[in-house]
């Protein structure tokens, strides 16, 4: 039974197990070319491992990235998506608010990826950070427009500190601003992160970004006083006259221990 008898037939799955075989042979670009034997969950893993180690010209392109993206828009619509507009300000300061959860998820103007040098996103199928969480759940699209940016604005790599502007394709977020943060406790460094993103903001016109903790974790950035440089960047910021361009700055956290640790900065 070719494919196209197999998703017809109803066999094997709903619709998304359709759309993960659909992706599947066109990425590979073969009429009569079959997905492995697999079920979807499976075969729905060993497509995201392929993207996060595809080279640039290895991204799928043309129909190829339409089949990626009906997929990916399908998945996109089975999350729980979170409105920044709802958020609960800090009280210490009203411009700023607080989120714990999955940045992926967060309808917003801009989301904040914790890149490295390269700009391209993570290549290890394995490494679960944020720099494989928004590139996966954006798609191939987005390594291909880091490509590009790169090319244009930062043609030997994107230095620790600087910043650079992509949409967020498949993201409910509009755009994803990537920004390498310093390994290590280097303060001086991080805070040029934080206001390379706001100043990206202010550039472009987007009204509200999340920030993620960057260089904590992998990056050894220990948490509190990474925290007190982003709050104290970001704040210092806005009082010189970037509340007229910005209108929320969210400081999402994955761990409950960051979350406190920002709730006595701000709360």
């Amino acid at each position: 039974m070719s494919l196209g008898e197999e998703l017809s037939s109803g066999e094997d799955g709903d619709e998304h197990g359709q759309l993960i075989k659909l992706a599947w042979s066109a990425v590979f670009k073969s009429d009569s070319f079959e997905p492995p034997p697999l079920g979807w969950q499976s075969l729905r893993e060993k497509l995201r491992c392929h993207f996060v180690e595809a080279e640039v010209e290895e991204l799928p392109k043309g129909d190829a990235l339409a089949a990626v993206d009906a997929l990916l828009q399908w998945e996109l619509k089975q999350k729980s998506l979170v409105d920044s507009a709802t958020f609960d300000r800090c009280t210490v300061d009203d411009r700023i608010a607080l989120w714990r959860g999955d940045i992926s998820t967060l309808q917003i103007g801009a989301i904040v990826n914790a890149a490295n040098e390269g700009g391209l996103g993570c290549f290890q199928p394995k490494h679960r950070c944020i720099d494989n969480v928004i590139h996966c759940a954006a798609g191939p699209a987005l390594r291909a427009a880091c490509s590009e940016e790169l090319e244009a604005n930062f043609p030997i790599k994107l230095n620790t500190g600087q910043a650079m502007v992509t949409p967020g394709f498949n993201l409910p977020a509009d755009y994803v601003i990537h920004t390498p943060g310093p390994v290590g406790e280097q303060p001086e460094k991080l805070a040029r992160c934080y206001g390379s993103v706001l100043e990206c903001c202010k550039a472009r016109g987007i009204r509200s970004v999340a920030f993620c903790c960057i260089s904590t974790g992998l990056f050894g950035y220990p948490a509190g006083p990474a925290a007190e440089v982003a709050v104290g960047t970001v704040r210092a910021w806005l009082d010189q006259g970037g509340a007229a361009d910005v209108d929320l700055v969210v400081f999402n956290t994955f761990l409950e221990s960051d979350l406190h640790i920002y709730q006595k900065l701000l709360c």
